[in-house]
């Protein structure tokens, strides 16, 4: 498959996107190569380095486990959400 990269400036990758079929491999879009990757599995930013025209995952890489980024509300997050329903209620009821 086509697809738009971005790269820093040691060749690991920072963004990427899917590339319309019709663009050529090696063409720049602004600071954007369009490449045909073969694995989308090696995709990872922040984990990858483009290598003889294919991003390959970094040796050793695993996955997190679990969601990433999911935090937990803290007391008083969850204090404020609760203030927030009853207020909202009350206001309803009258």
């Amino acid at each position: 498959m086509k697809i738009k990269i971005q790269l820093d400036t040691n060749n690991r990758l920072i963004a990427w996107g899917n590339a319309n079929d019709n663009r050529e491999v090696g063409e720049k879009i602004g600071d954007l190569l369009v490449i045909d990757q073969q694995d989308a599995s090696q995709l990872v930013e922040g984990h990858a380095t483009l290598v003889d025209g294919q991003i390959v995952l970094d040796e050793g890489y695993t996955e997190p486990e679990g969601p990433v980024g999911t935090t937990q509300p803290t007391a008083e997050q969850q204090l404020i959400a609760t203030l927030s329903l009853r207020l909202a209620q009350l206001e309803a009821k009258s």
